[in-house]
This record gives structure tokens, sequence and C-alpha cells, in this order.
């Protein structure tokens, strides 16, 4: 829907798209529906084979004009991102994509699985710190020999023990290296944190009749175990959406996407003909000899896209079985069927 100056007001879809335009001009139209009437002078429409791209292209348009009626897909924070940051004593922080001085990243994830409270106990429990970047380190094992009187205090996490307290020799840097390793393999989905210590100190406060304190420790234990199955679940489902995929199609000209761990990176309609199978496979080719997406090279935008098609294939499974390898269906050779078999997934 475009407004007076050409502006686009709303971007929408629709299957029935006559009953869906009707639906905005009956009596009784109220509130933003009436104002986007209203401020409405043109409609235009494109028709897509099928409802994947629909969701595809539809987020796509939304990201990139912002129109003023729509509210889905125009948050900035629809996919966020863990950097492992690139200083001494890294800090583990919630990022929206790269930067030119970003550390390590994890990610995409959808924000509702990484609030404040989740962060703050994964922080706390790996034993990271999470002070200004301007804090000063020294390491244990890089102090001199000598060293003059301190003067700088622990904070609150050094004086609880909820932090190694690099920043005041607290520990040496292999000791602090080895709990961002276990940061890192948590996030990669390959071993979960160490809870020991949590779970002695909740058994602790138990015997001590100190309920209260142990209900804490409980409840952080659990939210842990929580969000590392979260974590790992979603590193393992990113990891697997990687194939070829030719959706049901509405009409004439179905298309074939190429997803790479959850991206699109190619889309093209499905070709008629010899030559346009050639095309094709060279073009399928050189989007398989670049390298992966990785959430180094993602932006906000393809981050939303990578969660999108996580959402798709996590509540439509049956259409797992209309993909297939892209590198097995290339040694199929040069014949003109447009897809193998699917093998079962």
């Amino acid at each position: 829907m475009l407004g007076p100056k050409g502006e686009l007001l709303y971007v929408g879809k629709s299957v029935r798209l006559r009953s869906r335009l009707l639906s905005y001009f009956r009596s009784g139209v109220r509130g933003r529906t009436a104002d986007l009437v209203r401020l409405t002078r043109n409609i235009t429409w494109e028709l897509l084979p099928d409802e994947f791209g629909t969701l595809l292209r539809e987020m796509r348009l939304i990201r990139t004009h912002r129109p003023p009626f729509n509210v889905r897909h125009k948050r900035e924070t629809a996919a966020i991102y863990l950097e492992l940051t690139r200083e001494a004593a890294p800090r583990l922080r919630r990022v929206r994509g790269p930067s030119p001085r970003s550390g390590t990243l994890f990610g995409p994830y959808p924000p509702s699985v990484l609030s404040d409270d989740a962060l703050r106990d994964l922080v706390h429990t790996a034993g990271l710190r999470d002070c200004p970047a301007t804090t000063p380190v020294e390491f244990a094992d890089q102090l001199p020999l000598l060293p003059p009187a301190r003067t700088r205090p622990l904070c609150i996490r050094g004086e609880l023990n909820s932090c190694p307290a690099p920043c005041a020799g607290g520990c040496d840097e292999e000791d602090y290296r080895r709990r961002v390793k276990a940061v890192e393999n948590l996030l990669r989905g390959l071993e979960t944190l160490p809870l020991h210590p949590l779970r002695t100190r909740m058994k602790r406060a138990a015997e001590e009749e100190n309920f209260e304190l142990a209900a804490t420790h409980r409840d952080r234990l659990e939210r842990i175990q929580e969000l590392t199955a979260q974590l790992h679940a979603l590193a393992d489902e990113l990891e697997r959406l990687d194939f070829l995929y030719l959706p049901d199609s509405w009409g004439s000209s179905p298309r074939l996407y190429l997803v790479r761990r959850g991206a699109v990176v190619m889309s093209e309609q499905l070709p008629e003909g010899r030559e346009a199978w050639k095309a094709c496979r060279k073009g399928l080719r050189g989007a398989l000899s670049r390298p992966r997406p990785h959430p180094s090279s993602m932006d906000a935008d393809t981050g939303a896209e990578v969660l999108l098609t996580a959402s798709w294939f996590r509540n439509r499974p049956q259409e797992l079985h209309r993909t297939t390898d892209p590198v097995a269906w290339l040694a199929e050779g040069s014949g003109l069927s447009p897809l193998p078999a699917p093998a079962s997934r």
C-alpha cells in the first residue's frame, strides 16, 4: 500500500488477495487500519509461487523500507549475537551484528532466549568478568615480583567469588583462558558448563538451613540448564539447515532455494531447457564454493532471515522431505531432473 508521494505505507501477504484487500474497505474499520486506508493512494502486488519465498520477500521489504504501518519484522533486535570480545580478559556480551573490532561471534539467537537474567547467569556461572572494557587487566602471572601496595578494591563479584578478578591479579591468564574456552565450547554446542560449584553451594546453603540462598542457587542452576539446552538446540538446528530446497508451488514457476546454515544464499526460478539447467548448476557451484555464512559476516537483516528460515522448518518438519544435499545433486550429472528423490531426514 503506497501513500500520496508513492511512499511505502504497508506490506502484507495473503493467499486470497481479493478477500484480504476487501477487508480493509469494509464499513466499521477503525484505528490504525482506518488511518492506513485514508492515506493509501495506490495498491500494488506481486505474485510469488510459494509461501516460503513470500515470507522472505515480505521480511526483506519491511526491514529495508520500514513501512510505518508494519510492526512485525521492523525491530532492530529481531536477532542478536553473542560476542567473546577481543581483549586480554575477554567478556561475553550481546551485540546486534559484526563490527570492525568484533571478537568471536555466535548466533544468531532470538532475543527471548538471552534475556538480561539469562546472560548474567551465564557470565556469573562461567566466571567471566562483566566490568567495563576500560578496566585494566593484571593477571597474577604478569605482576612484578615486588608489586606496589594495591589501592583498587575488589568489586562485589570479586568479593563473592563469582568473578576470578583478573583486574586485581586474582587469577593467572591460563586459568581465565580456560573459562573463556569453556564458554566458547558451550556456544558451539560441544559441551556444557561445569555446574558442580553451583550445586555444591546450593547443597551447603541447604545444610546450613539458609533456604532462601539455596533456592536462589537452585533457580540459577535451572535457568543455566535450560539456557544450555536451548543454545545447543539452536546451534545444532542451524548446522542442519544446509540443503537445496524445492517447496511446493502454487503456479507454474517453482523456485529453487539454496540454504546454507539457515541463510538463503541463492534463489531462482526452476529452469526450463538444457542450457538453463547448465546455467543453474554453474550458479549453484559458485554459491557452494564460497564460505558458509558465519556470524562474523551476518548483519541484523541476515540474522533475522536465518531465524525465519529456522522457524519455517521447525514448524513444518514435513518440508524437510523436499530438500536434498546440493553436492550430491550436482554429482548426479547434467540431467534435467530438478531434484533427486530427497534423502529421509
